[in-house]
């Protein structure tokens, strides 16, 4: 069953029976939900799979500046969830988030254990850990915002030449991902990238050890930064599990799809 809905300030999309166990998907920086529907296709025979285009990106578009920083953006997605009838709910039996959306899981997670119990970070961080690193982020995302706006497509061969995808060059992927990624809005991007980007992200890793929630983390072989972070994390609660897939890189979900929704499909099945 496929339903695509404008409910309020996030668009979402929708697949499957909502009476099925609900799977929440965040998408990554310059993204959108249209991003997941291969996996969600994959799953949506036993699950209800839902999407949002979060702040800037997508149709969720011309929003108040507060609402494009990652509390802002938090708050939107259990506001969107939430039924009337049961405020204080579980809202999802799997969140999945991807880069900057996996970013954005982890502190739902942490910040709303009951509504998101269980999540699956792909290719996610804690953030940075000193302010002054977070302070040269910032200043580096004002300049990228800068090309944003004076090129767009110059940008986004900028961004998909960077090491962390370089794994992505060895598929078709690259160009069509340009061609899709020129929808985008610059000035929507820029706002991302200013308030829900690594450096106004705040710092996790304190709040890791205390974690209520279980939280799977996939990282591919070919990204050793983001490995080493999995890896890292694990080390800092039981409930975080670290899993590293062979053969891919930064942007799992969409360099094999279906590798994606066996993984979200295993766990699914063993909570």
């Amino acid at each position: 069953m496929k339903f695509d809905v404008n409910p309020g300030p996030l668009h979402w999309i929708e697949r499957g029976d909502r009476l099925n166990p609900r799977i929440v998907f965040l998408h990554g920086f310059m993204g959108s939900s249209q991003d997941w529907v291969g996996i969600m296709d994959c799953l949506a025979s036993d699950y209800h799979c839902l999407a949002f285009d979060l702040p800037g990106h997508g149709k969720s578009l011309g929003l108040k500046p507060a609402q494009y920083s990652m509390a802002g953006s938090a708050n939107l997605i259990i506001e969107a969830l939430t039924p009337p009838e049961r405020p204080n709910s579980q809202l999802a039996d799997l969140l999945v988030g991807y880069s900057m959306g996996g970013r954005l899981t982890l502190y739902l997670t942490l910040r709303f254990p009951q509504s998101f119990p269980q999540a699956q970070m792909i290719s996610g961080s804690p953030g940075l850990k000193m302010e002054k690193d977070r302070e040269a982020r910032r200043a580096i995302d004002l300049i990228r915002c800068k090309k944003i706006e004076n090129d767009l497509k110059s940008f986004l061969r900028f961004w998909y030449k960077q090491p962390l995808f370089a794994s992505l060059w060895k598929t078709s992927l690259p160009e069509r991902l340009i061609e899709q990624r020129l929808s985008n809005n610059p000035d929507e991007l820029c706002r991302s990238l200013k308030y829900l980007g690594l450096g106004s992200q705040p710092n996790l890793w304190p709040e890791l050890s205390s974690t209520a929630s279980n939280l799977h983390q996939l990282a591919g072989e070919l990204d050793p930064k983001f490995v080493a972070i999995s890896k890292e994390m694990a080390r800092c609660n039981s409930k975080i599990e670290s899993r590293i897939l062979p053969n891919l890189g930064h942007n799992i979900p969409l360099e094999d799809f279906r590798v994606t929704a066996v993984e979200i499909r295993r766990l699914m099945e063993r909570l």
